[in-house]
């Protein structure tokens, strides 16, 4: 064991003797006071890293959903098809990122941030409702798709019923 993990270990094994052989317990229960609000303190202080975190998953998907929908193919069943299922795919990455971005309400924010909370928290609304609406498109697209298929193999066996 390294010196410092040696100095937090002697210092537990001090509060608890101290706390167990304390003549007064209103004591060792205001130290174990003061010790939890030093833990949410040092823990408040980590959300902006939190945060700086959830807006870097959020912009990488941002990029990613870029790439998934460039070039588009409107009217394409296959293409929609498939890019429901890859969006589908990706969707723990946004909602990862979404928890990390409200993680603390507000906070420690900035002016730039709760403009941009609203924005999000909007946005939110309008994937989820995306969502909804995505599933008659996908039983759509897959019965298109399928007619696709059946009529190809039909003229493919008239064809070669025909040589």
């Amino acid at each position: 064991m390294n010196q410092p993990d040696q100095n937090i270990t002697n210092q537990f094994n001090q509060d608890v003797d101290s706390s167990v052989n304390n003549e007064n317990p209103s004591l060792s229960f205001d130290k174990k006071i003061n010790k939890l609000g030093n833990f949410s303190q040092n823990m408040l202080r980590s959300i902006a890293l939190w945060r700086l975190v959830g807006y870097g998953l959020l912009f990488l998907f941002l990029m990613d959903l870029a790439e998934i929908l460039i070039p588009p193919r409107f009217l394409n069943p296959q293409w929609e098809f498939n890019v429901l299922g890859q969006i589908v795919e990706r969707v723990p990455i946004p909602l990862l990122a979404f928890i990390l971005i409200f993680y603390g309400g507000k906070y420690l924010r900035k002016s730039w941030e709760n403009i941009f909370l609203a924005f999000a928290s909007w946005l939110t609304l309008f994937i989820g409702i995306f969502f909804i609406l995505a599933v008659p498109l996908g039983i759509v697209n897959s019965l298109r798709i399928n007619k696709q298929a059946q009529t190809n193999i039909t003229n493919k066996t008239n064809k070669l019923n025909n040589i």
